[in-house]
């Protein structure tokens, strides 16, 4: 059981299995962090102290004016 596919395949393996689990946390947390920024930005567009000058930008961040 131990001999010569086992040294590949085991190591072939744990990698794909590791780099789904991996990416799957990494799905997770991005998804998180987007909702996050989407509350962010609609909190600032719908602030009293947002003026029609400024302008949200997906990333959250204000822009003075034009595009």
């Amino acid at each position: 059981m131990w001999g010569f596919p086992m040294h590949y395949i085991i190591p072939l393996l744990t990698g794909w299995f590791g780099l789904s689990i991996v990416s799957y946390l990494m799905m997770v947390y991005c998804n998180r962090f987007d909702d996050e920024l989407d509350e962010l930005n609609n909190q600032m567009a719908s602030s009293p102290g947002a003026t029609s000058s400024q302008r949200v930008v997906r990333a959250g961040k204000t822009v003075e004016g034009g595009k």
